[in-house]
């Protein structure tokens, strides 16, 4: 640190030593005991110091007090003041010390104050984006469960369609075994009704009326069956009248054997035709059954689709409410570290 310039002290002490040897003070002089000083400084001082002197000798003249104890008790003054002004100067730079301590304290304190009101304004910023991330996702899970909703009520459409569709099946299923027990039936009392004809019609009438009501009660089964088949009724119907008009022949004219085998004959082809009627019949039944149990299948398909769209629709819901918690349990810390971080600056109570 460089030395400061010679003081007004230093050189009225160092002119009072002077004075005191009997010398007179001079501008080198004074250098020569001081050691260091400019001259331009020394002779401002030294000016000074002579002004003095002369009201020193002023007063010695009037008070009758001899002017080395006047300059001698002066100068003592002048060194106790001097003494005093450097601790003053002490105290003072101590003081600016201090202060500029101080205020280098309150310029950090202020610099971390802007520090953490940037902090707090960007916690306070993340705090807003997780809470409309949060109200976003809560709003992402209300629409899938609503999706969820939608797509578990399809399901159970499928499945009460699915349900549906195998009760027809089960219909179709009873009517196609009764109308193929209706075909056997009638083929075995065709068969049975020919051998009976053929074997007994020479030997009495009355095993010819006998036929007759058999095959009246088996117009009354085909009446029954034709019930639950409403595609042939009116052919059957027809058929029935034919039987019951062909037995009132036979019944009126049993001599005439061979119009009567004729139309048994007849008889036995209308049994066939209906009997490949029913077949054909039966094998549409057989193909809507098929197309039925595809439909089924497609339907099981579509479900099989939909249980697996539920399945990953419930995985992103137990997803999204897991990053849910995580965002809840994130702020709930960031709330804390705010909380202990306004505690800590005395912006709350503890």
């Amino acid at each position: 640190m460089a030395r400061q310039g010679v003081t007004y002290s230093e050189v009225a002490e160092a002119a009072s030593e002077l004075i005191g040897k009997g010398k007179n003070p001079t501008i080198e002089q004074v250098r020569l005991i001081l050691g260091t000083g400019s001259s331009t400084t020394i002779a401002a001082h030294l000016k000074v110091w002579k002004e003095n002197q002369n009201e020193t000798s002023l007063i010695s003249a009037k008070e009758n007090i001899p002017e080395e104890l006047i300059a001698i008790v002066k100068g003592l003054w002048e060194r106790v003041i001097n003494i005093s002004n450097e601790k003053v100067n002490v105290i003072t730079a101590q003081y600016h010390a201090s202060i500029d301590d101080l205020q280098s304290d309150l310029d950090k304190y202020r610099h971390n104050n802007q520090r953490w009101q940037h902090l707090y304004n960007n916690w306070n910023k993340e705090k807003d984006a997780l809470l409309t991330e949060n109200k976003r996702l809560e709003l992402e899970l209300q629409q899938y469960k609503d999706d969820f909703s939608i797509l578990k009520s399809q399901y159970d459409a499928s499945i009460n369609q699915v349900i549906d569709k195998q009760d027809r099946v089960n219909e179709l299923t009873i009517l196609y075994q009764q109308s193929q027990k209706s075909i056997n039936h009638i083929q075995a009392n065709s068969q049975e009704q020919r051998r009976v004809d053929q074997q007994q019609y020479q030997e009495q009438k009355e095993l010819l009326q006998t036929e007759v009501k058999k095959l009246e009660i088996a117009i009354s089964k085909l009446n029954a069956l034709n019930e639950a088949a409403h595609l042939e009724k009116e052919k059957l119907k027809t058929d029935i009248s034919k039987l019951i008009s062909e037995a009132a022949i036979l019944h009126a004219n049993l001599s005439a054997r061979d119009e009567q085998i004729s139309r048994l004959d007849k008889d036995k082809q209308e049994y066939l035709q209906s009997y490949q009627h029913w077949k054909t019949q039966s094998k549409l039944l057989e193909n809507d059954i098929r197309h039925l149990q595809s439909d089924i299948t497609e339907k099981l398909n579509d479900i099989s689709d939909l249980k697996q769209i539920i399945k990953d629709s419930q995985s992103k819901i137990n997803q999204l409410q897991d990053t849910n918690h995580y965002i809840n349990a994130e702020k709930a810390a960031l709330e804390n570290r705010i909380k202990h971080w306004e505690i800590k600056e005395g912006l709350i109570p503890a």
